[in-house]
């Protein structure tokens, strides 16, 4: 049984299996015609490969809440983590699982990453190593003054402290260290 959700264009009276629905068939072709299937298929494989870091970050950060010590910018310390994760890869391993990964989506259903890299007329084999791995230079450099807008964002912290779960550290003792390693 297909999952169904509510048409997010409201163009559908019923609830539809999302394949079925015209407003996320017309974002689907807009995405995968934005860029090259390449570079289409690399994020695609990047996102199944280094997107459940970040729930190790965010554990980490709790942690590090609850040590009375705090990361100044969460940004940095997912791109070390995927850095680290993607050096220490057996590439030829990991694709043998990495197809039949899925991503989650709240009001969507994704194939199997197989499925959508054949999509794009590419699979795993044709991806490289060098293709998956964390640039030198990040896009965020494109932003005047990016680690303090990233700083500023990095509201993790703030809704732990709001919710209870947490005592935010006086900031003036933040021990500078930045990688889940760290610890």
């Amino acid at each position: 049984m297909r999952n169904t959700f509510s048409c997010p264009s409201n163009s559908c009276a019923i609830p539809i299996a999302p394949d079925d629905c015209p407003a996320l068939t017309k974002s689907r072709q807009a995405g995968a015609s934005a860029s090259d299937a390449r570079s289409l298929a690399t994020a695609l494989v990047k996102v199944s490969l280094f997107g459940g870091s970040w729930n190790s970050v965010m554990s980490a950060n709790t942690d590090k809440l609850a040590e009375g010590q705090m990361y100044s910018n969460l940004a940095t310390v997912y791109a070390s983590l995927c850095s680290h994760q993607q050096e220490n890869l057996d590439w030829s391993e990991m694709r043998k699982s990495l197809g039949e990964t899925t991503q989650p989506h709240p009001v969507d259903t994704h194939p199997p990453l197989s499925v959508r890299l054949q999509s794009l007329k590419l699979s795993l084999d044709d991806i490289q190593p060098p293709e998956i791995a964390v640039p030198e230079h990040a896009a965020c450099e494109l932003v005047s003054n990016p680690n303090a807008l990233e700083e500023e964002l990095t509201l993790e912290d703030r809704y732990l402290a709001a919710i209870g779960a947490v005592v935010l550290p006086d900031t003036s003792k933040q021990d500078g260290q930045d990688t889940p390693a760290s610890n």
